[in-house]
């Protein structure tokens, strides 16, 4: 992992508010930590940054002052995530990494939702985060959607 581009991406001025949160703080540890180093760094890099903005509840503003010339990707948090288990939150935050990876790479298969969804997911596991996004997809879904039933037979 390039510890100097984890630190310039956590001492980014709109990733401030993490100090003050724990909880997220110590989620996106461990997801950075146990994502290839090449997705990792793909997902911070300096061309189009990743931004993790705080869960709206929290009413901040975030000011973003550079110049941003080939635009961002932003994560938008939700304080529900914390009310789920940590492996199901872990789960789906590491399929929302897949969504932005797939972006950044260039590798959008499809205009369709479940087809992208699918997509992701594949990455999620590949990435190592198999039964953390089996047990949120079990809670989130029937036992006959699609994306919980190749989560089962993966």
């Amino acid at each position: 992992m390039d510890f100097d581009a984890l630190k310039r991406w956590a001492h980014a001025p709109w990733h401030c508010w993490l100090k003050e949160e724990k909880q997220w703080l110590e989620i996106f540890a461990e997801l950075w930590s146990r994502l290839p180093a090449p997705v990792f760094e793909t997902l911070i890099g300096r061309t189009r940054p990743l931004i993790v903005l705080p869960p709206v509840q929290q009413s901040r503003i975030v000011r973003i002052t550079e110049s941003l010339p080939v635009g961002a990707h932003i994560l938008q948090l939700d304080t529900q995530l914390l009310q789920r288990p940590r492996p199901e939150t872990l789960g789906i935050l590491a399929h929302e990494l897949a969504h932005i990876y797939i972006a950044a790479t260039g590798d959008m298969i499809s205009v369709e939702d479940l087809t992208n969804d699918l997509k992701a997911d594949s990455l999620a596991r590949q990435w190592g985060f198999e039964a953390e996004l089996t047990q949120a997809l079990c809670s989130d879904f029937d036992s006959a959607h699609p994306r919980r039933v190749l989560a089962k037979a993966a």
